[in-house]
């Protein structure tokens, strides 16, 4: 007789997974419409990291942005993290986060520090250690097809990430890449206004200087013309 593999989870029945799936997609697609609302950069990236953390339940959560120099810089975070950990850098196409960036998909370990796939920084490898980092999923933020930082799920024990997890994160990333975007746009939009608003300002405050001094010179000049037709 043949067996066939469950398609559930072992500690799961058919019902309760799909209960289960139902509310991390009914989840998902809240948190999307909640992220559209959001209009700064830093509010959206604190709600990314919030919700990213009780969808996928791991110890802590944290995004990366790419820098102009193009390494990886630690921008919002939940769940307890060091301060060290939180100013940490990843310089380009190190650690988990750099083939996250390089190869655009979801990449994940067991145990960050003896994964031989990855092109450890031997900074940062001292920081996961006294962090107690050890399995760590990282899903790309994508924005047109380029990589613009990563979202990252860690847990303190050795664990495997199942293709649920990864499927239900980096579905979450897709919805987040967008917020993020948006939230950059809102961003350039409103400093080009303030510097629109702020150069607006100047030309009145010299349109005004000239009107004074127009109004000052008509005076004098009628004064003038006064004093000489006076006997």
């Amino acid at each position: 007789m043949t067996s066939t593999a469950s398609p559930f989870p072992a500690d799961e029945s058919s019902q309760a997974y799909h209960l289960r799936r139902k509310r991390e997609l009914s989840s998902l697609y809240a948190t999307a419409r909640s992220l559209t609302a959001l209009g700064e950069l830093d509010d959206v990236l604190r709600s990314i990291v919030r919700h990213a953390h009780e969808l996928i339940g791991t110890d802590f959560t944290y995004l990366s942005l790419l820098g102009p120099d193009n390494a990886l810089s630690v921008r919002a975070s939940e769940g307890t993290i060091s301060a060290d950990f939180l100013a940490s850098g990843i310089p380009p196409g190190t650690g988990l986060g750099g083939q996250v960036i390089e190869r655009r998909k979801p990449i994940w370990v067991s145990n960050y520090l003896i994964a031989d796939e990855l092109n450890h920084d031997h900074d940062f490898d001292g920081l996961v250690a006294r962090e107690g980092l050890t399995a760590l999923l990282g899903v790309p933020l994508l924005v047109r097809g380029q990589a613009v930082g990563a979202l990252f799920a860690a847990d303190r024990s050795e664990r495997s990430f199942s293709s649920e997890e990864i499927a239900l994160f980096s579905a979450f990333a897709d919805h987040a890449a967008i917020a993020l975007d948006n939230a950059r746009l809102y961003d350039q939009s409103r400093t080009a206004l303030e510097k629109l608003q702020s150069a607006y300002r100047v030309i009145e405050e010299h349109v005004a200087t000239i009107e004074r001094a127009q109004a000052v010179h008509e005076a004098l000049t009628e004064a003038e013309n006064q004093h000489v037709g006076h006997p």
